[in-house]
């Protein structure tokens, strides 16, 4: 019995009508920490924009998630249709499925490319100006991080060498 007492007094994790731990932190979960604002890129954190401008980059967001979605199914199903190909492997199949693949990337990374125009013709020279900024700080620090990085792995490496 007083075993049954302490399952009845735990936090429940998930399921039912019962709240998500994520929710329990404050009213907007613990991963709200530097999130985003909806409906705009990364490059455009910190930037000050008006009403007019936060309204034309959501239209041009919102126009897009139709070609997202049909992008993201067209890949999954032809993921699936390689990983079908494993027991019965033919180089001719798979060569088919990269090219269609590699075409969904080249598609999508030029769709990403023109909605960061789109959104870059939006902006202010100002605005524009504190975008090329922040790119170039977090260029540099993506780079230090690189490094550090790339200090880590050698040392990881030489260490698993020297081990074996």
């Amino acid at each position: 019995s007083l075993t049954m007492g302490s399952v009845a007094m735990a936090k429940p994790s998930h399921g039912g009508d019962k709240t998500h731990h994520c929710t329990q932190k404050s009213d907007r979960g613990h991963h709200a920490k530097g999130m985003q604002k909806p409906h705009q890129p990364r490059f455009l954190k910190g930037i000050d924009l008006t009403d007019t401008q936060k309204d034309q980059i959501f239209a041009l967001t919102h126009n897009q998630v139709p070609k997202m979605r049909e992008h993201i199914q067209a890949r999954r199903a032809l993921k699936k249709e390689l990983r079908e190909l494993s027991g019965n492997y033919s180089e001719a199949k798979v060569k088919v499925i990269a090219d269609k693949l590699a075409d969904l990337e080249r598609d999508s990374v030029l769709a990403r490319a023109r909605h960061q125009h789109s959104i870059m013709n939006l902006l202010t020279a100002a605005q524009k100006k504190q975008v090329a900024e922040n790119k170039d700080k977090f260029k540099q620090r993506h780079d230090s991080k690189s490094d550090n990085e790339k200090v880590s792995a050698r040392g990881q490496q030489g260490y698993r060498h020297a081990v074996m």
